[in-house]
């Protein structure tokens, strides 16, 4: 104890390898020692031993054991007394002051798993973890911060580990007394005899004036690393730009759209290398999270070197996407065309902060995209909303909304995010029950620490099944085709497989007439003047004309090479008739009051659908898988094709004169076509192989049939209403069954819709 540095009352020192299990003492042999008597040890009170023994045989010493509990921590008075067995005399040892320190410096660890102690914490003053050491920042040296520890005590002895080179410090009682830290400094020679390049550890460990230590396996302190770039080889960090300003902050509240890059100095060889080096960006990733910090190496793919001194590599805007209060230092290596490292550059530090503008995409509802007519019956017990997109994580927080049409939301427990980026909400079935006959609108709230995104909306139409219809009365069979007198009061149904066609008095909502022998009826088109109605014979070579006054036939025209007539479409002034073949691929030109064939022009596949735009300019003929566009003047050509269908079938265009879109059923819902560039600019979803398709000529409305896949689909009973003006279905009315065809009758005040599936037409009022 007299060796320490700073003055200590005690003598002697015991530790914890001294006293634990206990503590040896020895008496050497007193003047005239004799068998019997007593020696014994006195520990700060003199009335009692803590130990004491009889000498059995005369020695030169005497050996007294005293247990780790006997002593007290501390400094204490010790002293020695024999008594004589002979005489009784008793003879003391002069006083002298133990220290007793049994607890290690720092505590005891229990973190087996770790191999450093964890009561120990060092920092380095203006340096945080993973920092860069240049030949600039350390000519002043680096202080570490020593944390206070447990059992901290004056000539604790600090011994601070910079790679290989130690430093020792000693505490003072001053140190020892105040709140701390404990500085200790390294010598920029101490760190320049350290790694010049790459990770160096700083770690520390203590033993105190009793030699206890810190541990006996696991000493040190968890070592701080820093990056040392010394290397006076290295080439120049990169630097960091925002949409090609240098910055060393990336705040995402304000630029997570902005275009981020790294510019890179290389040297220029001479001659031009061939092939090319290369240059390969890296990004150390340091995220903080509620667990701590997380890191990842990111490496980008390789650029080619231009040798112009230089190159600009860009950094996708997904690096940062799902960074919040995050740390990306960057550094990069020079390489030869085949990956050999010729040299490494020093790093560039840059902070990120805010949040990512996310894109929320709507939610799903049953695990489907866009908007949606939903039976209630169909969710008696319930549904599941998916909630997915790019940059979730497990710190966000998601709301689900589900917003009844008066504004309210339901109570749906919130949930945070996953890696994965999809989360599944459960939705119960007395929400659903709420929800028949409203307009639901589906999004979602996600927050970031303290910003909160909104998502897109999903709408969802909830329908009471039987919605609208009020009246069917039965036809032919497989009625297909529909046209109605201007006026409304009459309607023709063309019924396949009967061979029919059903003329229906609107009004009285029956069928007052069927004229039979129309070879497979399919479909139809009213003459302007309601005169003739033309019939397409779908398993023959011809159509029919028929006498709309008398229902007599007139005539059946033949179509030479044509088989599987479908589409009819006939000009304003009743002069062209113009009908798909479509088995043939090609439409037939008639003039309607001899019928002879004008023209013949070749289309897609398979043509069905056929209508004349009301500007009377063109004609739109639905094929397998595109929209052919037809002159529709005395040269009948094909003009334009319009692709990205699916399986159009029927057409109605938008009101008004000229019509700037077409509407065009498809297998998985309606094609919007804008007439002015011939593209198709949207496809309303959520009707399942839409069919028959018309305009309510007083409504801004489409009402499109459902026939489900080969007419047995769920969604067979539907006809769907799409509001114009937002193209967004508005409404599912059910209880039809294959609606094939709908055509509307003002008058009258309603809809008609063919059931092909039940061989019967209904009536909707309006």
């Amino acid at each position: 104890m007299a060796e320490a540095l700073y003055p200590e009352t005690a003598t002697w020192g015991l530790g914890q390898r001294e006293t634990d299990p206990y503590a040896l003492f020895t008496f050497e042999n007193w003047y005239a020692a004799t068998v019997n008597d007593l020696y014994a040890l006195y520990w700060r009170d003199s009335s009692m031993a803590v130990a004491s023994a009889v000498v059995t045989k005369v020695a030169d010493r005497y050996n007294l054991t005293i247990p780790k509990t006997k002593i007290p921590e501390g400094e204490f008075p010790v002293f020695g007394q024999v008594t004589r067995a002979a005489s009784g005399q008793l003879v003391r040892s002069l006083p002298e002051t133990y220290l007793v320190k049994s607890k290690r410096p720092g505590g005891l660890t229990f973190w087996a798993a770790e191999q450093f102690h964890r009561g120990l914490i060092l920092s380095i003053e203006g340096f945080p973890a993973g920092a860069i050491l240049n030949p600039t920042n350390i000519t002043g040296g680096l202080w570490c911060l020593i944390t206070k520890y447990e059992n901290i005590r004056k000539n604790d002895t600090i011994t601070v580990a910079y790679g290989a080179t130690t430093i020792d410090h000693v505490v003072s009682p001053d140190e020892a007394a105040r709140p701390g830290p404990v500085r200790v400094f390294i010598s920029p020679t101490i760190i320049q005899a350290g790694n010049l390049h790459g990770p160096v550890g700083v770690a520390f460990m203590v033993r105190d004036v009793v030699n206890n230590t810190s541990g006996e396996k696991y000493a040190y302190s968890r070592p701080y690393i820093l990056n040392s770039e010394l290397d006076p080889n290295l080439l120049d960090p990169p630097i960091f730009t925002v949409n090609e300003v240098e910055a060393s902050i990336v705040d995402l509240d304000l630029s997570s759209a902005a275009h981020f890059a790294a510019l890179v100095t290389l040297p220029r060889k001479t001659p031009t290398p061939s092939p090319s080096n290369r240059v390969v960006l890296i990004l150390v990733i340091t995220q903080v999270t509620e667990y701590g910090e997380s890191t990842r190496t990111l490496r980008l793919p390789a650029v080619t070197d231009r040798n112009l001194r230089g190159e600009s590599i860009p950094i996708g805007n997904g690096v940062f996407s799902s960074l919040t209060d995050a740390k990306i230092s960057l550094s990069f290596e020079w390489q030869t065309a085949g990956g050999v490292v010729l040299n490494r550059s020093g790093t560039s530090v840059v902070q990120v902060v805010g949040t990512s503008a996310l894109r929320l995409l709507a939610p799903a509802f049953d695990n489907k995209t866009g908007p949606q007519v939903v039976l209630a019956s169909n969710y008696l017990s319930g549904a599941v909303v998916a909630v997915a997109y790019q940059g979730m994580t497990e710190a966000q927080i998601i709301r689900l909304k589900w917003t009844f049409a008066d504004g309210t939301v339901a109570s749906i427990p919130v949930q945070a995010g996953v890696s994965s980026g999809l989360v599944l909400f459960s939705i119960s079935a007395q929400i659903i029950a709420q929800s028949p006959g409203q307009l639901i609108k589906l999004s979602y709230e996600v927050t970031t620490g303290t910003k909160t995104q909104s998502s897109a909306i999903q709408e969802l139409t909830f329908q009471a099944q039987g919605g609208g219809l009020t009246e069917t009365v039965d036809v032919g069979m497989a009625p297909h085709g529909i046209s109605i007198t201007s006026d409304g009061l009459r309607a023709f149904v063309t019924c396949q497989f009967s061979h029919s066609v059903s003329v229906i008095d609107v009004r009285a909502r029956k069928v007052i007439y069927t004229l039979f022998n129309v070879n497979s009826a399919f479909l139809s088109v009213l003459s302007p003047d309601n005169r003739r109605l033309y019939v397409g014979n779908f398993d023959g070579s011809s159509y029919t004309v028929i006498d709309t006054s008398t229902y007599r036939i007139l005539s059946t025209v033949p179509i030479a090479g044509g088989n599987d007539l479908s589409g009819l479409a006939i000009t304003a002034d009743g002069s062209r008739l113009f009908v798909a073949c479509t088995r043939n691929s090609f439409v037939s030109v008639h003039d309607t009051a001899s019928g002879a064939v004008l023209g013949r022009v070749s289309v897609g596949v398979n043509p069905f659908g056929v209508a004349v735009n009301p500007e009377q300019t063109q004609v739109l003929v639905a094929s397998a898988s595109v929209l052919d566009i037809i002159s529709a003047g005395t040269r009948n050509a094909l003009v334009a094709r319009i692709s990205g269908t699916n399986r159009p079938v029927q057409i109605a265009f938008s009101a008004g004169s000229p019509a700037r879109y077409a509407y065009v059923s498809d297998v998985d819902g309606v094609l919007v076509v804008d007439l002015m560039s011939n593209l198709i600019i949207q496809k309303i979803t959520g009707i399942n192989w839409a069919w028959g398709i018309m305009r309510n000529p007083n409504a801004p409305e489409l009402w499109v049939g459902g026939v489900g896949p080969g007419g047995i689909g769920t969604n067979r009973d539907s006809v769907y209403i799409i509001n114009t003006n937002t193209n967004q279905i508005t409404k599912r009315l059910t209880g039809f069954s294959n609606a094939a065809n709908i055509a509307f009758s003002p008058a009258a005040g309603v809809a008609l819709v063919v059931n092909n599936g039940s061989d019967s037409v209904s009536f909707v009022p309006l």
